[in-house]
């Protein structure tokens, strides 16, 4: 996670944590079944990292931007949807948008009952999570668009700490807390200093992602 003081920004590992893990593995194990049967075009399973089944995970079955079902996993972990058009479809495993798995253009295929099976982390959106602070992305980068790795930023704040060197991707990561700004210069040898002004409001975004381009001295 990313951390901060009263003295300023903070940079975090370039090692980025990831706050959902919703990985998927379409394997589309099809098994013929019989009219008699009751037949259903997909078998969605849902299981946790652990190989877990997970009851009462959101699926959802729609075309063309248009939602036209929805399920829920049963004990086992399954929602099995019967009643599916001919034409491709978009299936949306998870409770909560921000953390949802899309599987786009599945086709159904009768007699043939199409399985695909979802590994899931269930991670909320904080959405009635207000959050204190802003985190910090500068992406520093050449005029030509090519990311610019050991740069630095130095705060004009005192006692500020510093956000390190930029990586291979151009990146320096940090947090500004609310009413706060991130203030300062980022320097790179062989270009010329560039100032960086960034204000963390209450009425903006949480998250503040700039470009920050360097000229090459001449």
């Amino acid at each position: 996670m990313l951390a901060s003081s009263e003295s300023g920004p903070i940079l975090e590992s370039s090692n980025l944590k990831l706050l959902a893990l919703a990985a998927l593995s379409v394997f589309y194990l099809s098994r013929p079944v019989s009219a008699q049967q009751g037949y259903c075009a997909f078998e969605v399973r849902v299981t946790s990292p652990g190989g877990s089944p997970i009851k009462g995970v959101a699926v959802s079955l729609s075309q063309n931007r248009s939602q036209l079902a929805n399920f829920d996993t049963d004990a086992d972990g399954v929602a099995r949807i019967c009643d599916a058009p001919l034409k491709s479809v978009d299936i949306a495993i998870g409770k909560d948008i921000c953390q949802s798995v899309h599987v786009l253009n599945a086709k159904a295929t009768f007699p043939l009952v199409k399985q695909i099976f979802v590994i899931y982390q269930e991670v909320a959106c904080n959405h009635f999570i207000f959050l204190d602070r802003c985190q910090a992305l500068l992406r520093i980068q050449s005029r030509d668009g090519r990311p610019i790795s050991g740069a630095q930023f130095e705060s004009e704040r005192s006692g500020a700490a510093s956000l390190g060197i930029s990586d291979k991707f151009g990146r320096l990561y940090g947090q500004v807390k609310l009413g706060e700004a991130l203030i300062g210069i980022v320097r790179k040898a062989g270009y010329r200093p560039e100032k960086v002004l960034e204000k963390c409001t209450t009425q903006g975004e949480s998250d503040l992602e700039r470009r920050v381009t360097l000229t090459l001295e001449r």
